[in-house]
C-alpha cells in the first residue's frame, strides 16, 4: 500500500506542478503586455527578450507535462495526453512559426487552456481510481 501512496502522491505533486506551471503561463501571457504597456520605461531599460522567455517556458513545461501526462494514461486513458500534446503543438507553433504576430498569443493561450484541462482530467482521473481502490478493500 506504501508504495502506491507514494506513487500517486509523486504524480499529483506534477500534475500540481504542471497545472500551476499553466496557470502562470496564463498570466504571464495575460498580464505580460498590460506590465509592458503601463511601464515602457522598464520595455526601454532592457527587459528580457519575449522571444527567449517563451521557448525556456515552453521547454520547461514540455517535459514535466508530457511525463505527468504519460504516467497518468494508465488511470485516465489516453485523451489527457492527446490534448495535451495539441495543446503543447500549439504553444510551439506559436513560439517558433507565429512569433510577434497576432496569432501568438491566440494560439498560446489556447494551447495553455488545452494543457491545463489535460492535467486536470489527468488529476481527476487519478482521484477517481484512488477513491475506487478505497472502496474495495
Amino acid at each position: 500500500m506504501g508504495d502506491s501512496s507514494n506513487a500517486s502522491g509523486r504524480a499529483g505533486m506534477l500534475d500540481g506542478a504542471a497545472i500551476g506551471l499553466s496557470v502562470a503561463c496564463l498570466v504571464h501571457c495575460l498580464a505580460f503586455p498590460l506590465i509592458i504597456a503601463s511601464l515602457p520605461l522598464v520595455a526601454m531599460a532592457g527587459a528580457p527578450d519575449d522571444h527567449l522567455v517563451h521557448a525556456l517556458l515552453l521547454g520547461a513545461a514540455v517535459p514535466l507535462g508530457l511525463f505527468a501526462l504519460g504516467r497518468g494514461q494508465a488511470r485516465a486513458g489516453p485523451v489527457p495526453l492527446i490534448v495535451g500534446l495539441v495543446g503543447f503543438t500549439m504553444m510551439a507553433i506559436a513560439v517558433f512559426v507565429h512569433h510577434d504576430t497576432p496569432l501568438e498569443a491566440q494560439l498560446t493561450v489556447a494551447g495553455v487552456i488545452l494543457v491545463a484541462a489535460a492535467h486536470i482530467a489527468n488529476w481527476r482521473a487519478r482521484h477517481r481510481f484512488a477513491a475506487t481502490a478505497g472502496n474495495r478493500r
